[in-house]
This record gives structure tokens, sequence and C-alpha cells, in this order.
């Protein structure tokens, strides 16, 4: 099991009287990290599955009361996939409010369906985070930086999500012709990855002039910015020109 980065920081707010809210596309590693979750606090869990119809149905209209006999004598509540759950934003409030010993996990793979639902009844009872696929610095804490380097077109072609990185095939390790600009998404992807996993708030943004003169990647951080080429072939140029825009970092 590959260690997530973001493990320790929810862990660190766990039972602190909000719900933790884990959002992330499909297969991003958001169950597993539950399971990791719940290794870790060692104390008795209940994990609601909300693909399967018997726990949508018991979740969408209940009372404290039978939240409370569902929950029974567990310390912490885990509710995988809650975007599925109608009026899921006031079945958590109850938990919240109603049953305060426990500490309370929430995942969902569509972060509008679930933000529509939970926004308004969880104002001030919620602490958000985003998981993304695993990333180079976690692979690098994995298994090391040879392994890593041996596997890089591999990461390029075919991502960096758990499943496939969990159950390695017979993958083409051939580079494609288009690998400058599979390079360059892979370090935004990084970079953006890196952000998420240490709760570094910035704003990122692609620059291109009329005149087709362009930066890969330019992030806005504590009034500061800082601009980024991403180039596969270390003997093209890839200075950015200080003259063409002012007042930028660039590396």
């Amino acid at each position: 099991m590959i260690p997530r980065k973001l493990l320790n920081p929810i862990f660190e707010r766990l039972g602190n009287g909000k719900a933790l809210i884990i959002l992330g596309p499909r297969q991003s590693g958001k169950t597993t990290l539950l399971n990791m979750i719940a290794r870790e606090a060692s104390v008795p869990f209940l994990l609601l599955d909300c693909d399967e119809p018997d726990i949508r149905k018991l979740l969408e209209t209940p009372t404290s009361t039978a939240l409370k006999n569902l929950i029974g004598k567990n310390k912490l509540v885990m509710i995988d996939e809650a975007q599925r759950i109608k009026n899921i934003g006031l079945t958590l409030k109850l938990i919240i409010d109603k049953i305060k010993w426990v500490k309370l996990v929430v995942t969902g793979s569509s972060a509008l369906e679930l933000a529509d639902e939970i926004n308004e009844p969880l104002t001030g009872r919620k602490i958000e985070y985003f998981l993304l696929p695993i990333s180079v610095e976690e692979m690098l804490d994995y298994h090391g930086g040879l392994e890593e380097k041996r596997l890089l077109s591999t990461r390029l072609i075919y991502g960096m999500y758990p499943e496939i990185l969990n159950n390695p095939g017979n993958e083409n390790e051939i580079l494609r012709n288009d690998i400058g600009a599979l390079w360059e998404n892979f370090l935004v992807s990084e970079k953006r990855k890196y952000n998420s996993n240490h709760q570094i708030h910035a704003n990122t943004y692609f620059w291109r002039t009329r005149q087709q003169q362009e930066i890969d990647y330019i992030e806005e951080r504590d009034g500061k910015l800082c601009a980024c080429e991403f180039k596969w072939n270390v003997k093209k140029n890839s200075e950015i020109s200080k003259n063409i825009y002012p007042g930028i970092s660039a590396t």
C-alpha cells in the first residue's frame, strides 16, 4: 500500500468536531485512504459504501435516533461516495451535532454534486481536502529514485492512478512523438499534486501572447508570481524573457 501525503494532515484534524471531506476523481485512491485512516485511528469504525443501494436508503432521510442505532459504539464513521446520497448534507449535520463522540470522514468523486449538498448544512462544520492520483513525490518515498527513473516513460504515457501503479502490465515503454507535451502535462500535474498534498494555496495560469510567446506554468502565491518553462530537450532555449514578462520570477 503506497503511503499518501494527505494521510497525516487528515489524521491530525480527525475528531475536532468537524466533518473531514475528501474530494477527488474516481480511482484516485479515496477508499484506500479511508482504510489507512481506519488503521491509524485504531478505534472501532464503521465504513458505509454509498454505491450500495441499502446504504443509500439508510442515509437519505434518517432521524438522529436511527443514526445513533446505525453507528452504535463505533468511534469513527467513514462515508464513501457520499455524492450518491440525496440530502447528505443534512445527514452529516445530524451526525456532527447529535453524535458528538464520532469522528466523521466523507469522500466524494463529484466535487460539484457533493458541494451542492453540503455547503449550506455544513457551514463552519467541515474541512475539505482534495486527493489527486499518486504523485512522484509519494512514489519516491515509497521505493526510491532509481526505480522511478526507470519507470519515467511508463509514467508519462499511462499516468499515476493507483490501479495502474499497483497492477503493472506489459505497457509499451516506447515514448510517443508528443513527448514534449507529455512532459509538460506530467510536470504541471505533479506541481498541482504537490500543492494539494501540502495544503499550499496558489492560483495557477497558462500564458500566451498574440505573438505566440508563452509560459507553460505560472503560479501566484503570497503576492508573487513564479513562471516555469518545462523542456524535455535540455538543449532547447527555455529562458523566459524578463523584458516580455516583467515582475515574474522565472525558473
